[in-house]
């Protein structure tokens, strides 16, 4: 009697925690990443079985989640400002049943630490020092695909920056620039200009080619920011925009 209640005291144990949700291991991305939350690691034992899965943000700036009831979850890596770095903690719930029906719930977390691309930071190293208050049009195909190089120029001081989020037809950047500029120079807000030069030339490139891929014009920063008096106090910069292989340079 007394080995048979210690064999069944023993087999109670092991199904009550058989169970083990895995959250994968940490990582480090840069800023405008897709980011996998991978759980598929997570193994049930001893004839349990896993019934479903939820991932939940616990700490750090809030972000979209997608496919969080899945063993896999994405959402993109958010803008991080002036700051070098920021974490995000993410937890894995798994719902498990044994097979004499006993549910339980098994949890396990993981840290992402979000961070601007070293290249984006290694190009502006050495050619730029500061930009106080300054707007920063970046009218160069992809310069705002993620985000990461407006705030490599916000860390600078820069206030506001705009740029394409794709390859962008020169039509497009010349007009949205030129319209955002003209309506600057009327003391208009940078939100102001940048949406009348939306609401002129469109959301996207899509008038002017038929590239499947379309540029949307985007702002970053600051939106009520003004030229001081409605005028320039010092010399507009102007450049020209090339490629860079950061790997080879």
């Amino acid at each position: 009697m007394k080995k048979t209640l210690i064999t069944i005291l023993a087999t109670i144990s092991l199904l009550l925690l058989s169970g083990c949700a895995n959250a994968g291991k940490d990582q480090i991305v840069n800023v405008g990443d897709t980011v996998t939350l991978d759980g598929s690691a997570s193994r049930a034992k001893n004839g349990w079985t896993i019934l479903g899965y939820e991932w939940k943000q616990i700490e750090g700036e809030h972000v979209q989640l997608k496919n969080k009831n899945s063993s896999i979850a994405t959402f993109v890596a958010p803008e991080i400002g002036k700051k070098k770095q920021i974490k995000l903690v993410f937890s894995l719930t798994t719902k498990e049943k044994s097979p004499v029906g006993i549910i339980r719930y098994f949890k396990d977390k993981t840290t992402v630490t979000i961070k601007v691309s070293p290249k984006v930071a290694l190009i502006l190293t050495g050619y730029v020092s500061s930009l106080p208050n300054s707007i920063v049009v970046l009218s160069a195909c992809r310069s705002a695909i993620n985000g990461s190089m407006a705030n490599a120029f916000i860390a600078k001081g820069a206030k506001t920056v705009l740029g394409y989020t794709d390859y962008v037809y020169t039509g497009y950047s010349q007009d949205t620039t030129s319209t955002f500029m003209e309506e600057l120079f009327k003391d208009k807000t940078t939100l102001e200009a940048f949406n009348k030069a939306v609401q002129k030339h469109g959301v996207d490139d899509s008038a002017y080619g038929n590239d499947s891929d379309h540029a949307k014009f985007r702002l970053f920063g600051s939106p009520n920011l003004k030229l001081a008096s409605g005028k320039l106090l010092t010399p507009v910069s102007f450049g020209h925009c090339a490629g860079v292989d950061v790997d080879s340079a």
